[in-house]
């Protein structure tokens, strides 16, 4: 079977066609660059996101923006973003504080991608 992807390695963005059999990648063509292989195998298997979405602060009347710190598997990408729905972080916030270590089991980390002051509501 045949299976078309784009290359997001680099701004080339090669077209990558693979051929394969089941879970099992027989040749891979259109890749400019050896990354163009490495990513097309990673994205047929396993395919993987950073994760980037906004929690609440306590103290605040703003969210912050938080991401993963590596990429996660994509079939775990609502499942980490379902449990970030309840958590709070506690201002203040320094961007780059770890906010959820290992979310979900997946290995990666949530960073705070922003500063939050304590401030009251009212």
């Amino acid at each position: 079977m045949i299976k078309d992807f784009v290359c997001i390695n680099c701004p080339l963005g090669c077209q990558l066609t693979i051929n394969y059999d089941g879970e099992k990648i027989l040749a891979v063509a259109g890749n400019a660059c050896p990354r163009g292989i490495a990513y097309v195998k990673q994205e047929f298997i396993c395919p993987l996101r950073v994760l980037t979405t906004l929690i609440r602060v306590k103290g605040t009347d703003r969210p912050i923006g938080v991401r993963s710190d590596k990429p996660i598997p994509l079939q775990k990408l609502l499942i980490c973003k379902d449990y970030l729905n309840h958590v709070e972080a506690i201002a203040p916030v320094q961007c780059g504080d770890i906010l959820v270590k290992n979310i979900c089991s997946t290995g990666a980390n949530i960073v705070a991608a922003s500063n939050s002051e304590s401030k009251t509501l009212y």
